[in-house]
């Protein structure tokens, strides 16, 4: 519910918004990566203003595409919106959080996320 009330907010202000599964997410990456167009598909996701993805945890991942949906939720961190949806319960949901850190950890040589820049508009996060 909340996806869908957040992706018809954006797109009735004229937003570019785009909806998807974790595993449709994870095969795309995979293809694009086997094409060559890891890039390409990069710039793809990273372009809509708004990125739904649904069902994250109601099919497991295999390795690569966990990580190819954490650097598309990297690239677009402070830059556009991500809404993710899924079925895994609030207990489970710290595993997400330190899964994250290792991806960044393994990318970066840091588990530490950067803060954020200070809002041109005044509101703090």
């Amino acid at each position: 519910m909340p996806a869908s009330s957040g992706r018809d907010a954006a797109v009735d202000a004229g937003h570019r918004v785009y909806f998807t599964t974790a595993a449709e997410l994870a095969a795309k990456c995979h293809k694009a990566a086997l094409e060559g167009r890891w890039s390409s598909i990069m710039r793809f996701f990273a372009g809509p203003r708004l990125l739904v993805i649904d069902e994250l945890g109601y099919l497991p991942l295999a390795g690569d595409g966990a990580s190819a949906l954490f650097q598309v939720i990297n690239q677009r961190d402070l830059k556009s919106s991500t809404i993710l949806t899924t079925n895994v319960g609030i207990a489970k949901a710290h595993m997400f959080r330190r899964t994250c850190a290792r991806q960044r950890r393994n990318l970066t040589g840091s588990g530490v996320r950067p803060a954020p820049p200070p809002c041109s508009r005044g509101i703090q996060s």
